[in-house]
């Protein structure tokens, strides 16, 4: 089992609609045997998947024993005030996914993950990133080149908002889904890659 955790220290990022994304291509895509806990109290992940139907199973609960799975994920609480099992969770972690907005401000608050995380455990990923946006731009050519891009596509929040990602079947010919998929599959490469 690979521990992959989706924490940034600022809300408002993505981490839960990149969860989903990632859960639903690991699992509908790659055939991995996929588990999440929704390990932040507003538990907005665990809601979205028991309204929905999806290939990954999800839990609100910390498991007490190492689950049966090729993948646990976890999405982590926006906050750096984290628990001492979250902390640990954190260092065990084979990946932590660290999703950060295209602005200098929102780049600075991320620097805190150093704090807990080995840098070579870190993917980060610029989200509802826009490239017609030239403040956006010039942060990702200045300070975040090297980071994953999840784009500023309606096909992700639409299908979280159906509760559905982009890997339901329902959104194969949706506008936007083709390009969402290959950011998507494109951060997942990068995650197995990395950790088998």
């Amino acid at each position: 089992m690979k521990i992959i955790s989706v924490w940034s220290p600022k809300g408002g990022v993505g981490k839960t609609t990149i969860t989903a994304h990632i859960a639903d291509c690991m699992s509908t895509k790659y055939g991995k045997n996929v588990l999440v806990y929704d390990a932040d109290p507003q538990q907005t992940f665990y809601h979205t998947y028991k309204g929905g139907t999806f290939n990954f199973r999800a839990t609100d609960v910390m498991p007490e024993n190492v689950p049966d799975c090729d993948f646990f994920l976890i999405d982590f609480k926006p906050t750096i005030e984290l628990s001492k099992s979250h902390k640990e969770l954190l260092t065990m972690s084979d990946k932590v996914i660290v999703p950060v907005r295209a602005s200098r401000v929102d780049l600075d608050s991320a620097k805190a993950v150093s704090r807990f995380v080995l840098s070579e455990k870190v993917i980060n990923v610029l989200s509802c990133y826009d490239k017609r946006v030239s403040d956006q731009r010039a942060v990702k050519e200045e300070l975040a080149s090297d980071y994953a891009i999840i784009s500023y596509l309606s096909i992700y929040a639409r299908t979280m908002n159906d509760f559905k990602t982009i890997y339901s079947r329902e959104t194969k010919n949706l506008h936007g889904t083709t390009r969402a998929r290959k950011e998507v599959e494109d951060l997942v490469d990068r995650l197995i890659e990395g950790v088998e």
